[in-house]
């Protein structure tokens, strides 16, 4: 009752980033465990020959984001740490064990002539198995209206799913 964000009782603390509880008087630590109802989407990538989709990858992440944060108990990570995860190789696990989520979204673009094809794969952290996958072939047209269609349809999936 009547605690600081950050702060437990007894003199712990919390670090948001690394989810793990300290006791001021001591120096072990261990880590909590994340809540089901937590993910992170990771940055799209972009598989095009050209690599001219990175703008279209990156307004997936972002609507997809967007799209999840509405689903009633879903905690979804802020994009900023997400965002500077891209380009870096590290394990799913460590990613979001250092995101601090028990799931993580990530995906591709690729084109072929005239159509689109986006992959979003939903990972359980822990054991880093895909829970759920999906591809969505669209015609290349109107850029906004195929991330927003996506997205939508990957929340309302995923909402199912977790």
């Amino acid at each position: 009752m009547g605690h600081r964000r950050g702060a437990l009782p007894h003199g712990r603390r919390c670090s948001p980033v690394n989810g793990k509880i300290r006791n001021s008087n001591q120096s072990k630590s261990f880590a909590v465990p994340q809540p089901l109802q937590s993910i992170a989407v990771l940055p799209f990538h972009d598989l095009t020959e050209e690599m001219t989709q990175a703008p279209f990858a990156d307004g997936m992440t972002v609507d997809l984001i967007d799209k999840l944060s509405k689903i009633p108990g879903l905690r979804v990570h802020a994009p900023m740490l997400s965002s500077s995860l891209k380009g870096k190789r590290s394990t799913i696990a460590d990613m979001a064990k250092m995101l601090g989520v028990a799931y993580v979204i990530d995906g591709n673009v690729r084109k072929s002539g005239s159509r689109l094809r986006v992959v979003a794969r939903l990972i359980h952290a822990s054991d880093e198995y895909v829970v759920w996958s999906e591809t969505y072939d669209r015609p290349l047209d109107d850029m906004l209206r195929i991330q927003d269609e996506i997205a939508g349809e990957v929340a309302k999936a995923l909402k199912a799913s977790i």
